[in-house]
């Protein structure tokens, strides 16, 4: 009976043989160009170009980089503002004229539509709420389309860790003194006054790029209160001196809102069959000598209202203050040179005292150098 089973099971699976199945990838469409452009009248444009990848036989690697790009923004009456390097100045740009972005990548010419810029909202009130973990950060806005995207950037000031007091000069024996106090050499410690030196306790920092919102506020008037753009732990560096916020906002067409929520409703999706096709997504950048290809992009047209605002410390929860445990204690006569300058930069801090005496407390250069980590002894400026 077994034995019949086995043959019943061999004859299925000899009628059942799966086949390598290869997909004619030769036949797979060309790359689709993506777009990013920005109009900011009386300010700059900018322009980021690309493609998506392809798995066209034709383009073995993929292909995502252009070869070849030159591009400017023109208004009606044909006067040219040149981009280069990703952007172009446009501050004697007049603000009631349309414009359009015009592109040449790779042999072919795209191009947005005459658009005028759309008056923006008014920007009311950016505000701080907080609650026992997070301090939210707010803004209110006025006017405009009902569909707007906001900008914000933050700059803060914080400080070290630990205030360091002291410097350390190591002296080897054999520049010792005649008396050779010190036969192996030893560490000497001088306050930062002595020697002149300043501690870098407080630094800058900046977020690394602007951080960008869409705020749909069409079925409630012109008026968007309160919109969330953000939240801070209470714990963050970012609190512990000055916190400085910018913010600017622009007005959206129905169009333009519409294009960048099925863009971000695509990146919030996974990848699948059934994912939208990202050529239809309704852009307004055509290929003018063949308006049948599939170009993903917008140029936007817009003006920029901006505001700023700063916070102080009153909602900074400090994390718990670092004490003599957190210092490295080097024994009575312990020689860690090494440590010092080659394993792991420390910088001593302050005397402790222990069971057998004064020692100095060590801690990483990281804990007492605020510029270890990027930060800057000059306050940053704003990238807009």
């Amino acid at each position: 009976m077994k034995r019949l089973a086995i043959i019943s099971m061999l004859g299925i699976m000899a009628a059942s043989c799966v086949y390598p199945y290869n997909a004619d990838l030769t036949s797979a469409p060309a790359p689709t160009i993506i777009i990013d452009g920005d109009i900011v009248v009386g300010s700059a444009a900018s322009l980021k170009v690309g493609y998506m990848m392809s798995f066209d036989g034709r383009y073995p690697e993929g292909k995502i980089k252009v070869s070849s790009l030159k591009w400017w923004v023109e208004d009606e009456d044909g006067t040219k503002y040149e981009g280069k390097d990703g952007n172009a100045d446009l501050s004697a740009a007049p603000a009631d004229h349309k414009y359009r972005m015009v592109i040449m990548a790779d042999g072919k010419t795209y191009a947005s539509q005459y658009t005028e810029a759309l008056e923006p909202p008014v920007i009311e009130d950016i505000g701080f709420v907080a609650d026992d973990d997070v301090v939210r950060l707010n803004v209110s806005l006025k006017g405009g389309t009902g569909y707007a995207v906001v900008q914000y950037e933050q700059i803060w000031q914080f400080h070290a860790d630990w205030v360091q007091e002291y410097c350390a000069e190591f002296y080897p024996a054999e520049i010792q003194d005649p008396e050779a106090k010190y036969p192996d050499g030893t560490w000497l410690y001088f306050t930062l006054e002595q020697k002149g030196l300043v501690q870098n306790y407080y630094c800058w920092r900046k977020s690394t790029a602007p951080i960008e919102s869409l705020v749909d506020y069409s079925m409630s008037g012109d008026y968007a209160k309160d919109f969330f753009i953000a939240a801070i732990d209470r714990s963050s560096y970012k609190l512990c001196k000055s916190l400085f916020v910018k913010v600017r906002a622009r007005s959206l067409s129905y169009d333009e809102h519409r294009f960048l929520t099925s863009i971000s409703n695509d990146e919030s999706q996974a990848i699948s069959l059934f994912s939208p096709d990202p050529g239809d997504l309704p852009g307004n950048v055509i290929n003018i000598n063949d308006p049948t290809e599939k170009v993903l992009g917008y140029v936007s047209t817009s003006k920029y209202t901006t505001a700023e605002v700063s916070l102080d410390s009153r909602y900074y929860k400090k994390p718990n203050d670092p004490d003599d445990s957190e210092l490295y204690l080097p024994e009575k006569d312990e020689m860690w040179e090494m440590y010092f300058r080659e394993i792991n930069p420390y910088r001593p801090v302050r005397w402790v005292m222990l069971d057998w005496g004064q020692a100095m407390g060590w801690a990483p250069l990281r804990c007492v150098d605020c510029t270890y980590d990027g930060g800057t002894l000059t306050k940053p400026d704003f990238s807009f």
